[in-house]
């Protein structure tokens, strides 16, 4: 069986690698010696990359193209990749599978697939690759020792300047969250957003909506109904 976590010299291919889980995976994975290929959204993040962790460009691939799993299996030889952590769903997860090696291992990091029921198909799992479903929530949740052993070695990476936080970090007001939120899901989003509550915020809010009055009735004789709302 081939271990879980890479090893020296391995291939990972990281979605999305100028967000925020992108970032920290692609740390933990040179920190490991592994050869680090990347999808990104658009060039700018494709620079961001290749300036602040040094990844190769012919490294970094457009997953918003369809046929980005075969330019991977060109970069590589035909080989693949060893590993690929990513969210992407529907027909891209189906072209990211292709980028898999013989003795692949596939991390789902997302939960699109699984609340749409993606159709995958059995034959990239004909050479042997595995498929594993990693979702934190459910983790501290259910595996609360694990969660905390995980947040001590991060913290621990993080004290001794092995890791660092992910670039850029853009902070906001609560009261701006009405035009924050939606720069999360364009193509220009990368690092990570950071949200600060401040006392003189005005903060939209809808009002919960109060059932009309009613009447009913509570009493009643053969002669007289008596009625309250």
């Amino acid at each position: 069986m081939a271990s879980e976590v890479p090893e020296a010299g391995e291939r990972v291919l990281i979605h999305a690698g100028s967000d925020g889980v992108g970032q920290a995976a692609i740390k933990m994975e040179q920190m490991m010696g592994a050869e680090i290929f990347v999808t990104v959204g658009s060039v700018e993040k494709k620079n961001t990359l290749k300036t602040q962790f040094g990844i190769l460009e012919e490294r970094i691939f457009c997953f918003r193209g369809s046929s980005f799993g075969r330019s991977i299996k060109r970069v590589t030889n035909g080989r693949g990749v060893d590993v690929v952590v990513t969210s992407l769903a529907g027909d891209l997860l189906r072209e990211i599978c292709k980028t898999l090696a013989r003795f692949g291992r596939f991390f789902e990091i997302g939960n699109a697939n699984f609340t749409k029921n993606t159709r995958l198909g059995m034959p990239p799992f004909e050479n042997s690759v595995s498929f594993a479903s990693v979702d934190l929530t459910k983790i501290a949740q259910y595996k609360p020792r694990l969660i905390r052993r995980l947040l001590d070695n991060v913290y621990l990476l993080m004290s001794k300047g092995t890791v660092s936080p992910t670039l850029p970090l853009s902070t906001y007001h609560i009261a701006e969250l009405e035009t924050t939120l939606p720069t999360l899901q364009t193509s220009k989003a990368m690092g990570k957003i950071i949200v600060v509550p401040h006392q003189d915020d005005h903060v939209k809010a809808v009002a919960a909506s109060l059932a009309p009055p009613s009447l009913r009735p509570t009493h009643h004789t053969s002669r007289s109904v008596a009625l309250a709302t």
